[in-house]
């Protein structure tokens, strides 16, 4: 019985990193630590992560500057892990409801290019995600 469940949770492990391709993946950054990258080629409007916050409850909008804690207990963890660039930022967080948010590419993006997002620009439609700190303006 223990060998099917290991044989079971090995097939799992092989389905779920080698025949369902991932978006995105998490690596070191040349901008700051880690950060988020393609798995895949991304067009202009893909959808790069499919709800930053998953761990909100599905009814609770966002707007309004929040609690850092609660803040960091929604947010997915790749959503942690977008850097922010000033100029050369690739991505964009979009939301019609503040319920669901979602992060979308606003240029085409080669798979193993950092996924990037500028945090002032999104701050000003969005002000409970912070602003960008004085010392990584420089991407």
């Amino acid at each position: 019985m223990l060998f099917k469940i290991i044989l079971f949770l090995f097939l799992l492990i092989i389905i779920f990193e080698y025949l369902i391709p991932q978006k995105t993946h998490i690596k070191k950054s040349k901008i700051n630590g880690t950060g988020l990258f393609a798995s895949k080629n991304f067009e202009v409007g893909d959808i790069i992560l499919e709800n930053v916050f998953p761990n909100k409850p599905n009814n609770k909008q966002l707007f309004n500057p929040i609690k850092k804690a609660d803040f960091d207990k929604y947010i997915s963890y790749e959503g942690t892990q977008v850097n922010h660039c000033t100029y050369y930022h690739n991505s964009d967080l979009h939301s019609e409801d503040f319920k669901l948010f979602q992060l979308i590419a606003t240029q085409k993006i080669k798979k193993g290019s950092e996924i990037t997002a500028n945090y002032d620009k999104i701050n000003q439609k969005m002000p409970f995600i912070a602003k960008s700190q004085k010392h990584y303006q420089s991407c």
